[in-house]
């Protein structure tokens, strides 16, 4: 019997706290993207399949582009291959297999290069919305196969001959069942005993034993991250800032190697914020407390929960671990280049890897339906700027799911601070996405 969909409740917006702990952030994030009735643990399936012997499926196909706009993820089996399941009047086309009352199970049987196209995320969600737990083709779209593991869904990528032995016993008797054992990374045509192993991502094999989503995962190591963080030394993560090391400043300089004089703990003095405050054109005296009062707030010494580097760190690399790679920059014209910076920094500390954070300075936002599901949104503005320009748009990425992290600063001198902030949470990002952070 298929599972109805629409049973999946999402809140409707996001607000982040970034004084929240990584882990506390981490469990918020959670309740937001996660489909919550829990991804069911996945041991070994004994059913019979349902038969689409069509080759290059595209995710179009799967779920048609004008049933997209909804913000939830529930109800979206309802249209699984809508337009092959329903004539142009609404009525069921009872040529097609899902209307075919001999056809059942939580096995798909599909033809060659399933999920193909566009990389909507929605085509894995109508498959599992709809009742089905594993997905058998020769071949798979790359990023659908991705988008599958990561909702629950098990692809299972056989032989040609396989499969078209699977097309054929199902032909012959439409009940005939078919294991699927994950454990044992098999699955057999329980018929004719034939049996073939599959290949599957170790991590994500774990993912699907245990039930979990990537944030459920990382919510499970809760006492090794923790203690993590206890032990990392905040200061050696923005350790250059302050340290008269002009590279920072200019892109095309080398880290210094380890034990050289810039490796030691920060020392904000005047002389060392001289060169961030000019290139600003700001106060240097009133940069430089401004740094410093952001150095005592990131302290080692105190907790996670109330150090703003950490959490703002925690925040990127959890959106990372959730498939959330692009951080997608609006700073007010106000603050001059710090945009710039900003882009170059997540690029040193937490990019140049492909488990890193790419980031993008965006001029102008546009609607949740100009994006993919790969984007965090960080807005840094004046207290004193008009940013309602870009308001409604954001409001709407927000109820679509997307996270967007507000900056407001009470004044220009408060960079100085951003500064120091901003060096601690990319270094933490990359702690997170498991990056070292100082390889240059």
């Amino acid at each position: 019997m298929m599972r109805k969909s629409g049973n999946r409740p999402q809140t409707d917006s996001i607000c982040f706290d970034l004084k929240a702990h990584p882990l506390t952030l981490a469990s918020s994030y959670h309740l937001i993207f996660k489909l919550k009735e829990m991804i069911e643990k996945f041991i070994k399936i004994v059913s019979s399949a349902v038969p689409l012997p069509i080759e290059n499926v595209d995710t179009d196909q799967i779920i048609p582009a004008r049933f997209l706009k909804a913000v939830e993820r529930k109800g979206f089996g309802d249209n699984l291959f809508r337009d092959w399941r329903y004539r142009k009047d609404g009525t069921p086309n009872p040529d097609f297999v899902l209307n075919n009352p001999i056809y059942s199970g939580t096995i798909l049987v599909a033809g060659k290069n399933f999920g193909s196209g566009s990389s909507r995320e929605h085509a894995a969600w109508s498959v599992y919305d709809y009742g089905f737990r594993v997905v058998v083709s020769s071949f798979f779209a790359d990023i659908f196969k991705g988008n599958v593991l990561n909702n629950g869904l098990l692809p299972i990528q056989v032989t040609e001959d396989f499969l078209a032995e699977m097309f054929e016993t199902i032909e012959k008797d439409p009940t005939a069942a078919f294991e699927v054992d994950l454990e044992k990374q098999t699955i057999r045509n329980v018929n004719k005993s034939s049996e073939l192993e599959f290949d599957i991502n170790p991590y994500k094999k774990e993912c699907l034993l245990k039930g979990y989503d990537d944030i459920d995962y990382l919510l499970s190591l809760k006492n090794e991250i923790t203690a993590g963080f206890a032990s990392l030394d905040i200061k050696q993560a923005g350790r250059r800032l302050f340290a008269h090391d002009p590279s920072l400043w200019n892109p095309e300089s080398q880290m210094a190697e380890p034990g050289s004089k810039s490796q030691g703990l920060i020392e904000i003095t005047e002389e060392s914020c001289i060169q961030p405050a000019v290139l600003f054109k700001m106060n240097v005296n009133s940069f430089c407390q401004s740094a410093t009062r952001m150095m005592a707030s990131c302290d080692p010494l105190l907790t996670a929960a109330s150090n703003p580097g950490i959490s703002l760190g925690g925040l990127l690399g959890i959106a990372r671990l959730h498939g959330r790679d692009k951080v997608t920059l609006i700073v007010s014209p106000s603050l001059g280049d710090f945009g710039s910076w900003l882009g170059l920094i997540i690029t040193k500390r937490a990019g140049n890897n492909e488990k890193g954070l790419v980031p993008e300075i965006a001029s102008e936002i546009g609607v949740p339906g100009c994006y993919l599901n790969d984007r965090v949104f960080v807005q840094v503005f004046l207290a004193s700027d008009d940013i309602s320009a870009t308001t409604t748009n954001l409001f709407a990425l927000e109820k679509a799911g997307f996270p967007v992290i507000r900056i407001s600063l009470p004044g220009k001198e408060s960079l100085g601070g951003e500064f120091y902030r901003w060096e601690v949470a990319t270094s933490i990002a990359a702690y997170v996405m498991g990056i070292y952070p100082f390889n240059e």
